[in-house]
């Protein structure tokens, strides 16, 4: 992690090690996506809508280019960061405590099992992770960085309607994994149809049309407003 250096991504600025402990000097951040999100967040504003959304996207896409995936991409894993010396809020996106090193074409090996929060899986890890459960093993499996994406996706429209999920529906959160793998999502929640042509690409069921990244930042490029 302290090889990491962006300013979408929580910085490790220092490690201490003493007899019993671990020290780790991160910088100091307002609150998370999650408490905005939820309504108990108090700090400064975070970014613009398009710009937030570019800023996730630039901060995952740095960690992919980095050659690793970070399987836990959620609302409280993206922080509110406001610095001394500047007047706007920035996006960090933080946690690596799942994540792992992948291979040049973006692919990871899955024998230590399928991590992260159930909500944000993608159908692939959702049928990984009932194989998982099945057999205990997944020796010679492996996923790719596009699960993060889709999870990106999840976190957008999150972000875009203060909570809601792109494949929840009216009898509630228990059932979006099973939607997830039918298929099954409402954008309505979003009314700016920019916004919704991004996460519908990124939520994509096939891995290889999800709409990368670089294509997002792309679409988003015209609307930022710093």
């Amino acid at each position: 992690m302290k090889k990491l250096d962006h300013p979408n991504v929580l910085k490790l600025l220092h490690v201490k090690i003493d007899k019993n402990y671990k020290y780790f000097y991160l910088e100091l951040c307002e609150g998370t996506i999650g408490d905005y999100i939820r309504g108990s967040y108090t700090g400064p504003m975070p970014p613009p809508e398009a710009d937030s959304l570019y800023q996730m996207a630039s901060g995952l896409a740095y960690i992919h280019s980095m050659g690793l995936v970070h399987r836990d991409v959620k609302d409280d894993n993206v922080l509110i960061y406001k610095s001394t010396t500047e007047e706007k809020t920035r996006l960090k996106i933080s946690d690596f405590g799942f994540s792992k090193p992948t291979t040049a074409s973006g692919t990871y090996s899955l024998k230590s099992g399928v991590k992260g929060t159930r909500h944000y899986f993608s159908p692939e890890l959702l049928m990984l992770s009932d194989e998982q459960a099945k057999s205990g093993i997944l020796d010679h499996q492996r996923s790719n960085i596009s699960s993060d994406i889709f999870a990106l996706g999840c976190l957008f429209y999150s972000y875009l309607t203060k909570g809601k999920h792109p494949f929840e529906d009216s009898r509630g959160f228990y059932l979006i994994p099973a939607n997830v793998l039918e298929g099954k999502y409402n954008l309505e929640g979003i009314t700016d149809p920019l916004f919704q042509s991004i996460v519908e690409g990124m939520i994509a069921a096939d891995p290889v049309t999800r709409l990368g990244l670089d294509a997002v930042q792309l679409k988003l490029t015209p609307r930022l407003t710093h």
